[in-house]
């Protein structure tokens, strides 16, 4: 029995491949296209490309605090820029908690999550001796299977995750939930400075069940600090929401888990040296490798041997990656005005585009920032190497070109199922 049930398995996939050739044949008889046949064939070749969804289900649950100062309700009211904070330094003896009570989400959907929290305050990774603003650095995540309604319960909570020394602005963390009706943050150290020595974030509860890929970690330097953050530096929400949020307006079934990895000054180089700084706080199915800028902004013309260095040092990082069980998404390094940046960019990104996805298949391009601003040189702000933060009335910042910019390639590219 056991070899014919193998005997048919095979019968169909041969039925299955020979299907699928003889569609493309008809795709390439009848519309003689040779694009639409190997976008058909990467498809078939490359599936872990395409997102599958992981619902986003803690949007405006009930939310409670044991500090209360800055309202709870702000940690998952969809409005980026607001966040809860203690206010008041947590201590072991009185820890900081917020609570969401999900009894109200189907049970099924309360088995395994994604708990994302953003402190949304300097760079992803920043080390002892940095100046830090209400970052939890000791905590846990908890779960209690008390009935919903009402106040958090004050006993029954189980530990899931605990943290220590945490240096990191945002973290996330895969917790097996067992469909209990609350979860809790509990910070009992911070990293602070003065007059920022609460515990301030915001947090996002997503379902994995289904086991969905579209997890993000956004590595780069300062224009990926800046232009992935979840709210404007300079004037609070992204007038038409966050990068995660420019998705679900166009896939509603969509929600990505974005996790904005920018650290400011750093370069390729770099990237490949201290991959474990990278990747240690979170390891998503998708990484945004997107340094570049700092490599390339110099005063004078790079030499072929240093074009070929900044392309050995990012397939190290995205061999980094691939090791790791992510999928690397690499964009084009944007234009800027100062220096010899402009020219510097575009000869490294003339380089990658001819070799990377013969060398690293896996790789998904992503948006041609260097086309972007060079032909919309406004969208550079005064030091001509950073898009704007803000914008003229009826017009887009730079840094919200750059959020479209990377929306619709991804839509055309891992989201291209709708």
């Amino acid at each position: 029995m056991l070899g014919r049930k193998r005997g048919k398995v095979w019968m169909l996939a041969g039925a299955v491949v020979c299907l699928l050739v003889i569609l493309l044949a008809a795709t390439l008889a009848n519309q003689g296209s040779r694009r639409a046949v190997l976008d058909a064939v990467r498809r078939i070749r490359a599936p872990n490309t395409l997102v599958e969804g992981n619902p986003l289900i803690s949007r405006n649950v009930p939310a409670s605090s044991n500090f209360s100062d800055y309202p709870p309700a702000r940690a998952n009211d969809g409005d980026y820029s607001t966040v809860w904070n203690s206010i008041a330094t947590p201590t072991e003896q009185r820890p900081a908690w917020l609570a969401y009570d999900l009894s109200g989400v189907p049970a099924a959907r309360r088995q395994t999550l994604d708990v994302a929290w953003y402190n949304g305050t300097g760079d992803y990774y920043q080390p002892d001796g940095a100046t830090f603003y209400n970052l939890p650095r000791d905590y846990t995540l908890e779960a209690n299977s008390a009935p919903g309604g009402g106040e958090a319960p004050a006993q029954g909570w189980k530990t899931l995750v605990r943290v220590t020394g945490n240096t990191y602005s945002a973290r996330v963390h895969r917790v097996a939930f067992g469909g209990a009706s609350w979860l809790r943050i509990s910070v009992t150290r911070v990293n602070g400075s003065p007059e920022n020595m609460g515990a301030a974030l915001q947090m996002d509860v997503f379902d994995t069940a289904s086991l969905g890929n579209d997890t993000w970690l956004f590595a780069g330097d300062s224009i990926t600090r800046d232009g992935m953050a979840p709210a404007n530096a300079a004037t609070g929400p992204w007038p038409d929401g966050s990068y995660q949020q420019l998705i679900n307006v166009q896939r509603p079934t969509r929600y990505p888990l974005v996790i904005d990895g920018g650290i400011g000054g750093m370069t390729m180089s770099w990237a490949a040296q201290h991959q474990d700084i990278i990747f240690a706080g979170y390891s998503p199915h998708f990484v945004a490798i997107s340094f570049g800028t700092n490599d390339e902004n110099e005063d004078y013309l790079h030499s072929p041997e240093q074009v070929g260095e900044y392309y050995a040092n990012l397939l190290r990082v995205v061999d980094g990656a691939l090791a790791r069980g992510m999928t690397p998404v690499v964009p084009f390094v944007p234009w800027g005005c100062s220096g010899q940046l402009g020219a510097n960019a575009q000869a490294v990104n003339d380089y990658v585009s001819a070799h990377l996805l013969k060398d690293r298949p896996q790789v998904i391009r992503g948006p041609n920032l260097w086309k972007l601003f060079h032909d919309h040189p406004t969208y550079i702000g005064k030091d001509c190497i950073h898009p704007t933060l803000q914008a003229a009335p009826g017009q887009l910042s730079g840094y919200e070109a750059y959020q479209r910019a990377w929306r619709d390639t991804m839509l055309a590219t891992v989201y291209r199922a709708g």
